[in-house]
């Protein structure tokens, strides 16, 4: 789907049902090269051939044979190929969400180095301002373009086990790039304030509907824990302190707009207890809901 110029991917625009990953080659889908683009998932682009400047928010850089580029989800970003080359500019797209490294599936390896130093950590959201993307040239480039091609190959084949063995693979590739000289401390403090505002507009969106912090936290790709964090880091109040201002606040409208009965106010913002429904609104309003509409 577009919005205005820029194009936005989604899972299932790649991901087959069930799965969350997904690689390719950037040949397969040359179609793709040079349009301007979103993901709702990250991205891990590891370069085969040639030469491209790679465009990030308001940033630009070029990228070479043997680099790897790690974008965040809902970054506008695009690889423009250099042309007056030798080689085409050729990739492996690494595509994931949070969800292929979900530890209740993990039985026989330890990922609590991804989730609490690189994935969900988020590299790119700390305390200093920074690229949206990390651009890395790694030492060990054959063994990094091997990774790569394993990956691609278990993925195409499909054979038995084939989705158990990616998860693995990318677990250390992972590792292995974050080993490579990657410095955790660096933050892009605007893709933090973007995170959350895309956070804040979902919980706009759906506040009529049960919300868990689990399910706002996959939605902007991040896990529960550390986007708990961020939320409170950014916004000062707890995710589900925010979910239920937001509820009261659109109690509000309705009080002050509608004629509707305060139980179906309470309702549509998701309390089923309506005791509890005063209570918050006291809580928040500092007025019962029959003061308020007066």
């Amino acid at each position: 789907m577009k919005d205005t110029d820029i194009t936005i991917f989604f899972p299932e625009h790649f991901f087959n049902s069930g799965e969350h990953v997904f690689i390719q080659m950037s040949s397969e889908f040359s179609e793709f090269v040079g349009v301007m683009h979103q993901h709702a998932f990250f991205e891990i682009v590891y370069v085969l051939s040639g030469k491209a400047k790679h465009v990030v928010l308001d940033d630009s850089y070029e990228v070479s044979a043997g680099d790897v580029i790690i974008v965040n989800p809902y970054v506008t970003h695009c690889f423009y190929g250099v042309k007056d080359t030798t080689e085409p500019f050729i990739t492996y797209d690494l595509m994931f969400t949070p969800e292929l490294f979900d530890i209740r599936d993990a039985c026989c390896a330890d990922f609590s180095v991804l989730e609490e130093s690189f994935l969900f950590e988020n590299l790119f959201s700390r305390d200093e301002v920074s690229k949206a993307s990390l651009h890395i040239s790694p030492r060990n480039i054959t063994e990094i373009g091997n990774m790569f091609g394993v990956i691609y190959s278990e993925y195409k084949r499909k054979e038995q086990g084939y989705r158990g063995l990616i998860r693995v693979y990318i677990a250390e590739l992972i590792i292995k790039l974050f080993k490579c000289n990657i410095d955790t401390k660096k933050a892009v403090n605007k893709y933090q304030r973007d995170t959350i505002l895309i956070a804040q507009k979902y919980i706009k969106e759906n506040y009529s509907q049960k919300l868990t912090t689990e399910e706002i936290a996959t939605h902007v790709c991040l896990s529960s824990s550390y986007f708990r964090r961020l939320f409170k880091k950014t916004c000062g109040i707890s995710v589900s302190s925010y979910v239920q201002q937001t509820r009261i606040e659109a109690a509000c409208r309705m009080l002050l707009l509608t004629d509707k009965k305060i139980s179906e106010i309470a309702e549509i913002c998701c309390y089923n207890d309506i005791k509890f429904f005063y209570q918050a609104f006291k809580k928040i309003t500092g007025k019962t809901p029959h003061e308020y509409r007066k």
